[in-house]
């Protein structure tokens, strides 16, 4: 059933003037359409929060992304993860065109909660177990 879904289409509503909503599509039968792109030198927690990237989106596509290590292939299309501590505390954006979704957090922590918040706005649903 994997394979039949055509996986997500995201409407991104640019901000700046009227312009008609661009698609990225992220997988279709199966094949990822983009792959995950961390900096040079990640850090653990980046590490994680890609991978819990590729495995959830492979939980609901069925594709296999990769994921690279500041190789942006300029003609390719991905998802990057990027760390900007300009501001404090764990405020992260998403933001995306044609080409990129970019996931930016002002710390390790806020670039996990902006994987989370991406997976979640995907249809992925994360439920805590009963505690008694």
């Amino acid at each position: 059933m994997k394979t039949a879904v055509l996986f997500c289409l995201i409407m991104v509503l640019i901000q700046t003037g009227c312009r008609e909503p661009e698609e990225i599509i992220l997988t279709e039968n199966s094949i990822p359409g983009l792959s995950i792109l961390l900096p040079p030198q990640p850090t653990i927690v980046q590490e994680f929060a890609a991978g819990e990237m590729v495995k959830y989106l492979h939980r609901i596509s069925g594709a296999d992304f990769e994921i690279n290590q500041g190789e942006r292939d300029l003609t390719g299309r991905y998802i990057e993860l990027c760390l900007d501590k300009a501001e404090p505390g764990d405020g992260y954006t998403i933001i995306a065109d044609s080409r990129k979704i970019r996931l930016t957090g002002n710390s390790d922590r806020a670039i996990l909660y902006s994987v989370y918040d991406f997976l979640e706005r995907l249809g992925c649903k994360f439920l805590a177990p009963e505690f008694s």
